[in-house]
């Protein structure tokens, strides 16, 4: 079997390697394709994104990189767009990746524009993994117990459903 990747950062934002490591690495797997997805910029979480200054750099890497691996893999230019992030020119990329690596809590908009008119909380997104149970209740000789219910202690979100015991 062969494999693919559209997931891949590089020094550019918060990867460890230059593009062309990548490349070479996924040659060496006998990779089918390679994706870079490095994050886009964002004006609050300055150390793992790409800077608008260093974009077009990174362009003109990956599209070098395609030209000269052409006979080898197939490589593909892409950016990972956090939701709140801005990505310029799109046009100019083979793909965006979604992601939601940070959440904003009670931000007020425009009802014209859309604009931010009061910012709220920024969080980093952890996938939930900071939880507490809420609703447990211990079972007795006359009633059911309950295991809880999973909530996220960091945006809230009910996470899972307990169950009677």
């Amino acid at each position: 079997m062969r494999y693919s990747t559209l997931h891949t950062h590089t020094i550019f934002s918060d990867g460890k390697h230059m593009p062309e490591d990548n490349v070479l690495s996924a040659i060496a797997k006998n990779m089918v394709s390679i994706g870079f997805s490095d994050h886009s910029y964002t004006d609050f979480k300055l150390d793992c994104c790409i800077k608008p200054v260093t974009t077009p750099a990174y362009i003109a890497e990956i599209r070098r990189l395609q030209k000269k691996y052409a006979d080898q893999i197939e490589i593909y230019l892409g950016m990972e767009y956090d939701g709140f992030s801005t990505v310029e020119n799109r046009e100019l990329y083979d793909y965006i990746l979604g992601d939601a690596h940070y959440l904003k809590i009670g931000d007020e908009y425009c009802t014209v524009c859309n604009k931010v008119i009061k910012a709220g909380t920024e969080i980093a997104a952890t996938g939930h993994k900071n939880t507490e149970v809420r609703n447990k209740k211990e079972a007795t000789c006359t009633e059911d117990g309950y295991t809880g219910d999973t909530y996220c202690k960091d945006c809230g979100a009910k996470v899972a459903d307990g169950e009677a015991i």
